[in-house]
């Protein structure tokens, strides 16, 4: 058992200096790596890892994050990385980890669950950690240190270097003036040029002293078929993306208009790096947090432009999407911050696809949606420069509730002749919303809509539901012995459950073992039982062995019923490939089950 701890942390007042290096490992086992789409890309000496788990407590680095409350010897809460009421969160300090049992049944340990709640790679968490464990990580590894440093360093070099060719340019200036965009408004989102050169970029890098591998490695450059070096970003307004700490982490360049031609990108984004991962950076989110905390939702646009376009019209809440659509990612960093978003798309197709698709995991993930469709069909940075200073009371009178927004899609637009392809498609948009509540009231609402009953409505949906499913019962013994026996794992589940509290009770249960599934007590499963006990097991230990007895009679009494049930297939199996002697034998090993549930 871990030791007390009297000290107190808070990682998240820590303003981490990252600098730790993407790996060129030897892999051993006395390593610790994480692998992504088969690159190896962090790597450490175990020792290091070891040192900052040992000198922090799991305990007192979550609860900086969110209240824990203790539940024996453990601590639980609301899990904070999916919305339930009842607290499924666990975290062990003996084992130092942490296990969500409710419906994202994520775990871990301490840097794990710093990666997942502020959306860092591995390194970043463990930097932040480091340091309120007091360890210098670059005892261990200078070299990984510095290499992985300069992927920050030559990004912060490179905006520097974009701003000044941006200060140069009257072409690129004037392109941003013609989009409404002020000069305070550029400077404070660090808005920069990368000029239509082959390689400026590179050649301003190099002479500063840094490495060409590393500006390759960074995402700024490229190799070409010739063995040089080629600037990524060439003829593009250039906007910096940022991680949560404010960091940038790589660019999205928007082409100059005369530039533009069938083959070239409008917009393009660095590739993945150690340090970049479009699936988790959303746009300007460092600079809304506050905002969208205080206005207790978050505005959601498709592009730079948009956003930047609004946030100088004084919205200030608002993120985006960086070229690539939003992902169950963006939304669940969104999450932490607020349950309710607006989504402000395009009206064409594509944009009302994208709302759709946004809307079902943003349904899923149980989040209060809206949309927000800009008037006349223009794009946001358009209307706000037609009609200055309106587009923010626009945003908050015109919100299209997802309903709204549904009905009109498939009954006035995709299906309006065709009434039951119109209300099955609505109905399969109400199986992606998390809350009951929300699906009566859409049915509720979608029967005064239509004038079909809501019972009718139902039907339908069921319907749908096991058309969905594809499930069909098992017709063979061999089907039925593969199918789950939920029920008697659910029992012996939870006699494993009050065991593991009171382990004197095993005792009891000794008899019964054959009837047990054969996971019931591995130590995988035993590991979990130990922190789910904390939850599940209120009563005390006489209370608890009244409840064993009581269960283990169910378990037996289940256990012989799926026998029996297994066997009338077989019988019938025999019957029908003309085995009579087989179907008398497998009768009377009926007969014996039958006895054995009535004498128990």
């Amino acid at each position: 058992m871990h030791e007390a701890r009297t000290r107190t942390f808070n990682v998240k007042s820590v303003k981490p200096r990252f600098g730790l290096t993407r790996p060129r490992p030897n892999l051993t086992n006395s390593a610790l790596y994480e692998r992504r789409n088969g690159r190896i890309l962090n790597f450490m000496p175990n020792d290091a890892v070891q040192e900052i788990k040992d000198k922090l407590d799991i305990v007192e680095i979550i609860r900086s994050y969110i209240p824990l409350m203790p539940a024996g010897k453990n601590f639980k809460a609301v899990c904070p990385f999916h919305k339930e009421k009842t607290p499924s969160f666990i975290v062990s300090p003996d084992r130092q980890s942490w296990h969500c049992f409710g419906s994202c049944n994520e775990g871990g340990d301490v840097i794990s669950f710093v990666m997942k709640y502020e959306q860092v790679e591995f390194y970043e968490a463990l930097k932040a950690l480091a340091e309120k464990a007091g360890v210098e990580l670059k005892q261990f590894n200078p070299q990984q240190e510095k290499e992985f440093g300069v992927l920050y360093d030559i990004h912060e070099a490179a905006v520097k270097f974009y701003e000044d060719q941006l200060a140069q340019s009257e072409e690129a200036k004037f392109y941003l003036k013609q989009r409404g965009i002020h000069d305070d408004t550029r400077e404070e989102f660090s808005i920069g040029f990368a000029p239509n050169a082959k390689d400026a970029l590179m050649v301003h890098l190099i002479n500063t002293g840094y490495a060409a591998t590393d500006i390759e490695r960074a995402g700024l450059a490229f190799k070409t078929d010739r063995g040089t070096y080629m600037d990524r970003f060439r003829g593009r307004v250039m906007f910096p993306l940022k991680n949560t700490f404010g960091k940038t982490v790589s660019f999205s360049g928007r082409i100059l208009p005369n530039l533009e031609t069938d083959n070239v990108g409008k917009y393009i984004n660095g590739p993945e790096t150690p340090i970049f991962s479009k699936s988790r950076i959303l746009y300007a989110l460092d600079k809304a947090k506050q905002e969208i905390k205080k206005l207790e939702y978050a505005a959601i646009v498709e592009g730079q432009m948009d956003l930047v376009t609004l946030y100088q019209e004084g919205v200030r809440n608002v993120v985006a999407t960086s070229g690539t659509a939003l992902t169950n990612t963006h939304l669940q960093t969104l999450r932490k911050i607020t349950d309710r978003i607006v989504l402000a798309f395009d009206t064409d197709e594509a944009g009302k696809l994208a709302a759709e698709r946004t809307l079902d995991m943003a349904h899923m993930l149980d989040f209060t949606a809206r949309l927000f469709f800009v008037p006349d069909g223009k794009d946001a940075s358009e209307y706000i420069a037609k009609n200055p200073g309106k587009i923010k009371g626009v945003i908050e009178r015109m919100q299209l509730t997802p309903f709204q927004f549904y009905h009109d899609r498939f009954f006035l637009d995709q299906f309006k002749n065709d009434i039951k392809r119109a209300t099955r498609a609505f109905l399969q948009k109400t199986l992606m919303l998390a809350s009951p509540i929300d699906q009566n009231t859409w049915i509720q609402q979608l029967a005064a809509k239509t004038r079909i009953p809501e019972q009718v409505l139902y039907e339908e949906l069921q319907l749908i539901k096991k058309t969905r499913s594809g499930k069909t019962e098992p017709q063979t013994a061999q089907a039925v012995e593969e199918a789950p026996t939920s029920r008697i794992e659910k029992i012996a589940r939870r006699i494993a459950l009050v065991c593991t509290a009171y382990p004197s009770l095993r005792n009891e249960i000794e008899p019964y073992t054959a009837y047990f599934p054969k996971s019931a007590f591995d130590q995988k499963t035993k590991d979990l039982l130990e922190m789910q006990s904390s939850l599940e097991v209120t009563g005390d230990e006489e209370t608890s062995s009244n409840e064993i007895k009581f269960l283990l009679h169910e378990l037996k009494s289940e256990y012989l019923k799926a026998k029996q049930q297994k066997l009338v297939i077989r019988m019938k199996e025999a019957q029908t490939e003309g085995k009579p002697e087989e179907s008398s034998r497998l009768l009377k090993e009926f007969d014996e089950l039958t006895k054995l549930r009535e004498n128990d």
